[in-house]
């Protein structure tokens, strides 16, 4: 259930600000304009160019929390990470938005925060500036996944860098090591092995994974790592077998 809807005093802005709000969606020209500041505020961000200094004013009359939802649920951190509009995330940030609430783009469960937001985006500066800002690198968790799936070697390397957890899981439970090696992302795969991503159960999927797809590479690396002979081999190679793969 959103936020109730609370009533935007449009006289409060200056007139320039306020002509410019009025152009920026022409077929919702109501006398209010807009349900709410919230609404007014979501619809500054999303236009493109987003317009800064309305943005700017209305962050500083804002009545309510500026981590509430529009009429649609969506909050302005999130919105602003999802265009990579840095000047915006900067604005909010200082305004008081939060790094780690949740926004409604994505995924099924209709939730994912600002990470998520920037990273589909592949928006690294985005990025650097949410961790920045503090945010709990635990909710990077998704974020890893899709980088490390998706072959955004910048915004994987980032994440790290800023400690977060190689073998962290997502929320379906994959890890980063095996999204690399399902996607034959090799560089990737090799940041996360050294950045600590164990040879844990997943590492045997990792390699069944880069043998049904016939990644060479992808099993020789993680063959390769395997200091301890902890991979399961003839797991693999049964695979490769059934698959065809023998040439690996």
């Amino acid at each position: 259930m959103h936020d109730e809807i609370v009533p935007f005093h449009l006289e409060r802005l200056p007139s320039e600000i306020l002509d410019r709000i009025s152009n920026l969606l022409p077929e919702r020209l109501a006398p209010l304009h807009y349900q709410s500041e919230v609404d007014a505020h979501v619809s500054a961000i999303e236009r493109e160019p987003a317009d800064v200094d309305v943005i700017s004013a209305i962050c500083e009359m804002l009545t309510i929390d500026i981590n509430s939802r529009d009429s649609q649920g969506q909050q302005a951190l999130c919105v602003a990470s999802e265009a990579g509009n840095v000047d915006v995330v900067r604005i909010l940030l200082n305004a008081g938005a939060s790094v780690d609430t949740d926004g409604v783009f994505g995924f099924e469960d209709g939730r994912n925060n600002a990470f998520d937001s920037a990273v589909m985006g592949r928006h690294i500066e985005v990025v650097k500036r949410l961790l920045d800002k503090g945010g709990d690198i635990r909710r990077t968790a998704m974020a890893l996944s899709m980088a490390s799936a998706w072959g955004f070697y910048d915004i994987v390397e980032c994440l790290l860098a800023h400690r977060s957890d190689a073998n962290i899981q997502d929320d379906d439970g994959d890890y980063p090591l095996t999204q690399a090696a399902t996607n034959a992302h090799l560089d990737i795969l090799r940041l996360l092995l050294d950045h600590g991503a164990d040879f844990n159960a997943d590492y045997d999927a990792a390699l069944v994974c880069a043998f049904m797809s016939g990644y060479k590479d992808i099993v020789t690396l993680l063959i390769e790592r395997d200091g301890n002979g902890r991979l399961n081999l003839d797991a693999a190679l049964l695979v490769a077998f059934e698959e065809s793969r023998m040439d690996i």
